[in-house]
Parts: C-alpha cells; structure tokens; sequence
C-alpha cells in the first residue's frame, strides 16, 4: 500500500509540527530554561515561596559521602533579602515531594554578612560569595558547620 503524496498545505502543516517537535526536543536537551529574566524570577520564586527577586544566592550541596542520587534529591543553601537582612533556608527536594527548613535571619552590617549552614561542603571552612543587593555591594561569608 502506498502513502498518498501530500500537497502544499499537507507539507506546510507536516514541517511545522517536526519544527515545533524539534524545538521542544531542543528546549528539553537544555533542560527547559526560561524564556526570559522576567519568567526566570517568577518561576525561582514560585520554587522557594518568595516575591520575585528576593532570592540573593543558591549554593547546591548535593552530593558527598552517603548522598543520594541526584537525580532523586537534592539540597540547596538558600539565601533571600528581605528588610535588610538575610533569612537562610534549606531546601531538599525529594522524588515525591520538597521540605523547606529555617534557619535564620543574618544582618548585613557595613556591607559583610555571615551566614552559618550544615551540610556537605567542600573541604573550605569559608566560602565567599559577592553579591549585589539594591545596587550596592554585599560580601556573604558561608560558614560550614558539622
């Protein structure tokens, strides 16, 4: 059995879906990044229930002696400006589901923070991390705790 030949439009609609089945296969290979800025603040804070760029810095932790694959969890170091000040979170995401955990609020004094978190680290004590906050530069020093 033969397949009929497709005229103009059949050929037109036929390239149109392989464009837009390319394009998504694409999109997927780059790991779905957002469109624009914009989207890309709105779905950060959607992640970690905060108001568009309020998030300052992530440092992933994931992985060490024991860590599960990343594939099926993960662990950021989460950092968000809110009043002058910064309010570390932990944020595990798991197969089925997420968890957020507190751990405080750190004042920025003289343009210097420091910032204590658990967790897998490198083998540096301190970390140190430049970041500007309302147009005016901020040092954050990441304490590691065991």
């Amino acid at each position: 059995m033969r397949i009929p030949r497709l005229n103009r439009r059949g050929k037109i609609v036929r390239n149109l879906v392989a464009a837009a089945v390319l394009a998504v296969l694409l999109w997927a290979c780059d790991g779905f990044p957002a469109p624009t800025e914009g989207l890309a603040l709105k779905w950060e804070a959607e992640r970690y229930f905060t108001q568009p760029g309020e998030v300052v810095l992530r440092v992933d932790q994931t992985g060490g002696a024991g860590a599960p694959l990343k594939w099926f969890a993960d662990r950021e170091s989460v950092l968000t400006y809110r009043d002058g000040s910064l309010t570390a979170y932990q944020y595990d995401r798991f197969f089925m589901g997420h968890t957020m955990d507190y751990k405080g609020v750190y004042p920025i004094v003289e343009g210097q923070c420091v910032v204590e978190f658990t967790g897998e680290w490198p083998e540096k004590k301190f970390h140190e991390a430049q970041v500007e906050i309302e147009g005016q530069p901020v040092t954050i020093w990441i304490e590691r705790l065991k």
